[in-house]
């Protein structure tokens, strides 16, 4: 297998896998429903991401005949070319009205939205019964039928409808046709993107998620979307910690957190100390290059200044570390978490709100 065809498969494999069946006890929002009663959209549905199941299962198989890209970058599985088979998802959805047991699509929309190898997704598609028909160069409006499984269409139009604007369902990280779009809103305590991350997410990433969403508005800080795959709170323009879940390979969903400390070093030495006995390998290594980029001269020998560059003590040892490379926490648990939360807190001298100095 080719170096192209192997990243793509390996991209399938990973969206496949992200993919959280709808329960049989979810309460879908009636404006949702339309003919449908609530556990008849619940069957459709699922059949619906049973077909998104399919296709990535069949771009495991033929990763060339999909009309794939060359990756930007094959060691993330979101990388542009990767979510094509959602974006093509969403485009339908997106642009769809319903007309008895089919979808018709207004075609200038969905080609807005979408207009990568559609002829061959066009043809894969019917492979696995989703037939798409009057798809033509001078067409105002192309039909959608899924002859096994009409009511499926009717899903996968309402769940378009439903999205949250400025959120998008193209998100392959986090939505993967996520039932939490649908679902009444009554039955969440947490916003739906952030459920349907946590319904995907191991249980230590769990943990130390649903704890900092109740621990940051303590401190003024609310949840305000995403950043390097973590939840992003914010305070105005200031940002929070940064926890969320890695990508790499040998790491994959194991929950880690990024932190940039600078003042610790010498405010709270003992306690740096206990946390990096607990996860080694953190601190006590140089990771600053001198490669200049921070505007200043990298043969300055230890006259070097940058931006960009932390210097510390630690354990009677001097190092420099570049602020990209530092400081990151792998595959944490909520303990853990708490005591990187803990010196986040002291580093940035963040207080809880109406606490005494």
């Amino acid at each position: 297998m080719t170096h192209l065809a192997e990243g793509i498969r390996q991209s399938a494999e990973k969206r496949r896998g992200r993919i959280f069946l709808i329960p049989d006890d979810c309460k879908i929002d009636k404006q949702y429903l339309g003919e449908l009663s609530n556990s008849e959209f619940i069957a459709a549905f699922r059949t619906l991401q049973q077909l998104l199941i399919n296709v990535y299962e069949d771009v495991e198989t033929n990763p060339l005949e999909w009309g794939y890209g060359a990756p930007n970058n094959i060691s993330d599985p979101d990388a542009g070319p990767y979510d094509r088979i959602l974006w093509f998802f969403s485009a339908i959805g997106s642009n769809s009205v319903i007309s008895g047991d089919e979808l018709l699509i207004e075609k200038l929309g969905f080609k807005r939205a979408f207009n990568k190898k559609v002829p061959a997704i066009i043809d894969r598609m019917k492979n696995l019964g989703l037939i798409i028909e009057g798809y033509k160069s001078k067409a105002e409006t192309f039909i959608v039928t899924f002859p096994d499984h009409p009511d499926a269409l009717k899903t996968w139009h309402y769940f378009a409808k439903a999205q949250t604007p400025g959120i998008g369902w193209g998100c392959a990280i986090f939505t993967n046709l996520s039932h939490r779009r649908v679902e009444d809103p009554t039955e969440q305590n947490h916003p739906p993107l952030f459920l349907a991350k946590m319904d995907i997410s191991s249980k230590e990433a769990q943990e130390i998620q649903y704890w900092l969403y109740d621990e940051a508005p303590k401190y003024g800080y609310t949840l305000a979307g995403i950043e390097q795959y973590c939840f992003n709170y914010k305070k105005g323009s200031k940002n929070f910690i940064l926890v969320g879940e890695d990508i790499n390979k040998s790491l994959r969903n194991k929950a880690y957190a990024r932190v940039m400390f600078r003042n610790i070093f010498e405010s709270h030495p003992e306690k740096v100390s206990s946390l990096a006995k607990k996860i080694p390998g953190v601190f006590g290594k140089s990771t600053c290059g001198r490669c200049g980029w921070g505007g200043s001269d990298p043969k300055a020998g230890d006259n070097h200044k940058c931006r960009f560059k932390i210097p510390y003590n630690f354990e009677g040892e001097y190092y420099e570390s570049c602020s990209y490379h530092s400081f990151y926490f792998h595959d944490i648990n909520l303990d853990i978490f708490k005591e990187i939360f803990e010196l986040f807190l002291l580093e940035k001298k963040i207080k809880k709100i109406n606490s005494t100095p």
